[in-house]
């Protein structure tokens, strides 16, 4: 019985990790088609596209704070999500996913200013 559960246990294993690499592999293809129009907006740095393509967005190299890290993750997949719906979308959806767009953007520019960076003492 206990090589039955070995088995069952190696395949889920392999089915949550073909299911991560699967993800991962989605998430570089969005970032890198529609990421980078956004460094020559202003939104986005070079090396945020860079980071955000790769494993470093979860690292204390890129962004100090872990919640800072994650709230720029979310910020720029929302953006990426609606630029990529945007293409496809009818007139009228278009124009609203442009307004939440240039939104997204303006979050995005204020986490990377240093001003954005300094918080008012408590």
């Amino acid at each position: 019985m206990s090589g039955a559960w070995i088995a069952a246990a190696a395949l889920a294993a392999a089915v949550a990790g073909t299911g991560i690499g699967l993800r991962e592999a989605r998430w570089r293809r969005l970032v890198l088609r529609e990421l980078p129009e956004e460094i020559s907006l202003g939104a986005l740095g070079a090396e945020d596209v860079a980071a955000l393509s790769s494993w470093r967005r979860f690292r204390t190299g890129w962004l100090q704070e872990w919640s800072e890290r994650r709230m720029f993750r979310r910020i720029a997949r929302r953006l990426a999500r609606a630029k990529a719906v945007q293409r496809q979308a009818h007139a009228s959806r278009r124009k609203l996913l442009q307004v939440e767009i240039l939104a997204l953007r303006t979050r995005l520019r204020g986490m990377r200013t240093p001003l954005a960076a300094t918080r008012p003492p408590d």
